[in-house]
């Protein structure tokens, strides 16, 4: 469900920020995901809360790079930009060559 994916969001943000890395941050999503399914009382209910949380945000992320092609146009001024940066080096590089040296 929602909360369940979304408390495995928080666990693997979380584990990122505080372990680096890939294999922690995984544990650490799959053991809250773990609590939001299997957790009673108020820890279990407050993963799910929190759970539920983060997914409706993701879903009116979601829809709102839909509306407005976000990462598409993220992507093509990174391309863009790289690229530019790209043909600076290249003209800089040509610029100082020197001649070759030819001892008499």
């Amino acid at each position: 469900s929602g909360a369940v994916g979304g408390a495995a969001a928080i666990g693997g943000v979380a584990g990122a920020v505080v372990f680096g890395g890939i294999l922690l941050p995984v544990v650490c999503g799959v053991g809250l995901a773990a609590v939001a399914v299997g957790g009673t009382g108020k820890i279990g209910k407050t993963t799910r809360g929190a759970g539920k949380g983060v997914a409706s945000a993701g879903r009116g992320v979601a829809g709102f790079n839909k509306k407005h092609r976000v990462l598409g146009r993220t992507y093509r001024a990174g391309r863009s930009a790289a690229k530019g940066v790209g043909n600076v080096l290249h003209l800089r590089k040509k610029s100082t060559a020197r001649e070759p040296h030819y001892p008499h």
